[in-house]
């Protein structure tokens, strides 16, 4: 009697025990759902927030620029010149860094001439024939792969000649084949004319990190 009360005392605890473990598991992934659906939710909202906070700062700047205020008017001039800067920026990093294929590679300079100067296209480190040593596609035979992600400008001065020029941070993806993407960030000093809307110099610093996805 005892053993049959003790084997079903066991199976008692054994059947609780799965179903607070199955309880578990699926609260786990009913949080693991809620958390991801909330994520998405907050990526939509922050999305809404930056047109809504990009829109509102164009107008802010309009009405500045409108001002009678001199001081007022001069300043937003400077934040509308380097608003233009980094958008030019962020464009012609985006035309640099852009490319599957050799052919997509050798069409980038012809793209960023609307973002640079000719002086700047023929900057032999960003645009070149795309050949390695034994005169085929480095791009296409090492089936290479580039996807921009974003620019970002620093310690950018506006002189007295209307030319501005800052530090610039490039982020971007990389990937040979079907190999995991790597992310690579380099530096370049970039000079911009704000009368033509123009980078006229980019000079590559270095490279300051290298990483695998």
């Amino acid at each position: 009697m005892n053993k049959r009360v003790s084997m079903l005392v066991a199976c008692s605890i054994m059947l609780v025990s799965g179903l607070v473990i199955g309880w578990g598991l699926w609260q786990r992934h009913e949080i693991g759902q809620e958390q991801a659906t909330q994520s998405n939710i907050l990526k939509q909202k922050e999305a809404s927030l930056a047109t809504i906070k990009s829109s509102y700062n164009q107008t802010l700047l309009k009405e500045a620029l409108q001002s009678g205020d001199g001081t007022v008017v001069q300043n937003a001039q400077v934040v509308a010149t380097q608003t233009k800067f980094d958008q030019t920026v962020n464009k012609f990093f985006n035309v640099v860094f852009t490319f599957s294929n050799n052919k997509e590679y050798l069409a980038r300079a012809n793209k960023a001439k609307a973002y640079a100067t000719d002086d700047v296209l023929k900057n032999q480190k960003l645009f070149n024939d795309g050949k390695d040593s034994t005169g085929h596609s480095y791009v296409d035979s090492a089936d290479l792969s580039v996807s921009f992600d974003n620019a970002s400008v620093a310690n950018s001065v506006v002189a007295d000649d209307g030319t501005m020029t800052g530090y610039v941070t490039v982020r971007y993806y990389a990937q040979t084949g079907d190999s995991t993407p790597g992310i690579s960030t380099v530096a370049f000093l970039v000079t911009y004319n704000s009368k033509t809307n123009l980078l006229t110099k980019v000079t590559q610093l270095g490279s300051l990190s290298n990483e695998s996805m």
